[in-house]
């Protein structure tokens, strides 16, 4: 009898075993994930969005809205801030449909439908060049499988190729999560919301440079009022004039 109880305990733990990892397969945990950078496969796309503010993995409402609104339509997401460098209620984000692609039509009465529930209207352009890649999309989980897997891979080839990659846009299919940032165009996937509120790392980045520029401005001023010797001269003999922000360099 005890042997009996046992080999159903072993029976047990081995189903339960093999249905997890049957489960993982599933959601992708073992796919593999390739970057490469190219033309992404949308080109234009007229979109109906919701902007927002705060932690990513708070989304997950918008979305549902979204799909109960236009179940036919396909979805995406357009991530603005890199949330290992900016506070997680201070990221920037849209939730959208895609309304057309290409030459494609809009479909006027879902656009009412969708204006009469506050959503707003802009377009994503065409590009030619991005930092790609793709995952399998079977459920609802597939999606934090897949941001952990593909981001880190993303993130490692840009910084390897020195590249400037931004916004981070998802587009959902029925079985594939297609991932892109844009290495051009980038400042046309900002809808006007995220341009108004600047990014923090930016306006961090910003504030540093003007706390720079008053010190070296500072500087300056006391130099004038006591010249040196060695001091840089101009043609009529007198110290140099020129903007000292002429020898900063330009914003990237």
């Amino acid at each position: 009898m005890e042997d009996v109880i046992f080999l159903g305990i072993v029976g047990l733990v081995v189903a339960l075993l093999l249905t997890i990892l049957t489960l993982l397969w599933y959601t992708g945990v073992f796919s593999t994930v390739d970057v490469s950078s190219g033309k992404p496969p949308y080109g234009a796309m007229q979109i109906a969005y919701k902007y927002a503010t705060g932690p990513y993995k708070e989304c997950g409402p918008l979305f549902t809205e979204l799909h109960n609104l236009v179940p036919d339509l396909k979805l995406c997401g357009v991530y603005y801030d890199d949330p290992n460098m900016v506070e997680h209620s201070k990221l920037r984000y849209i939730v959208a449909a895609i309304l057309a692609e290409g030459d494609g039509e809009v479909d006027k009465d879902v656009v009412k439908k969708l204006q009469d529930k506050d959503y707003k209207f802009f377009e994503l352009p065409d590009i030619d060049y991005a930092v790609k890649s793709l995952f399998p999309y079977v459920w609802d989980l597939s999606i934090y499988v897949a941001v952990m897997k593909v981001y880190p891979k993303m993130g490692k080839y840009i910084e390897e190729r020195q590249l400037s990659a931004h916004p981070a846009v998802e587009v959902y299919e029925c079985d594939t999560i297609n991932f892109y940032m844009p290495l051009s165009k980038q400042e046309s996937f900002y809808v006007p919301e995220a341009k108004q509120e600047e990014s923090p790392e930016v306006a961090e980045e910003e504030g540093k440079k003007s706390g720079d520029d008053s010190t070296k401005g500072s500087n300056d001023e006391a130099k004038e009022s006591k010249p040196k010797d060695g001091g840089k001269k101009n043609e009529s003999g007198g110290e140099d004039s020129s903007s000292s922000f002429e020898q900063l360099d330009a914003p990237k």
